[in-house]
């Protein structure tokens, strides 16, 4: 899915700080992480970034594209493109163990209240699901045609449904725990069910 460019509501004349920008994405992310989508507000924004509403407001045409923005900058740091680990399972577990290493406590709760904010503001959850779609997407066309072409895989058109396991359970126990996932519970993940469902549905050459 392309992403659409932000609105933002920037005048003509001297560009606006770039320092100034990235303190008031920044304490976007942490208000959202915070407060959720309903309660932040642009003050709010304004006072942990040490600038002023105008000066966001000059930035942005409002809540909603400051948040697309922060959103944006939170998973700019995200590569869809996993290094090849010389194995199967060692590219799993190393993927496995990036999810974890981004799905933290944090970016946890700016999921959950922008899910909760969805039905009256869908358009920064679109943009968060829209990313993380196509980074498991690429990943995982990456992982399993390496796969193919070592052989260990006889066919390379895998379901997603078993791509979306290792966020959806990561997910689960940052919310419930905000714990994260361990090298024994990651080995756990792949050995016992993300490697024998691959196994399963990838091994025939229909």
């Amino acid at each position: 899915m392309q992403m659409t460019k932000v609105e933002t509501a920037r005048p003509a004349g001297r560009p606006p700080s770039k320092l100034i920008d990235l303190a008031v994405l920044e304490a976007t992310v942490d208000a959202l992480a915070e407060v959720g989508f309903e309660a932040l507000s642009v003050a709010d924004v304004a006072r942990r970034a040490k600038s002023t509403t105008p000066a966001i407001y000059r930035r942005f045409t409002g809540k909603t594209a400051l948040v697309i923005a922060a959103v944006d900058h939170e998973l700019a740091s995200l590569s869809p493109n996993p290094p090849d680990h010389g194995s199967l399972r060692a590219d799993l577990v190393a993927w496995t163990r990036l999810i974890a290493d981004a799905l933290t406590p944090k970016r946890t709760r700016i999921l959950v209240a922008l899910m909760l904010a969805a039905p009256t503001t869908p358009e920064p959850a679109h943009r968060l699901t829209a990313a993380l779609e196509h980074f498991t997407l690429t990943a995982w066309t990456a992982l399993t045609q390496r796969a193919a072409t070592r052989g260990e895989l006889t066919n390379d058109r895998v379901s997603l449904l078993i791509a979306r396991i290792p966020a959806a359970m990561i997910t689960n126990l940052a919310l419930l725990s905000e714990a994260a996932p361990d090298a024994a519970l990651i080995d756990e993940l792949v050995d016992a069910v993300m490697l024998p469902a691959l196994l399963r549905t990838a091994t025939s050459t229909a």
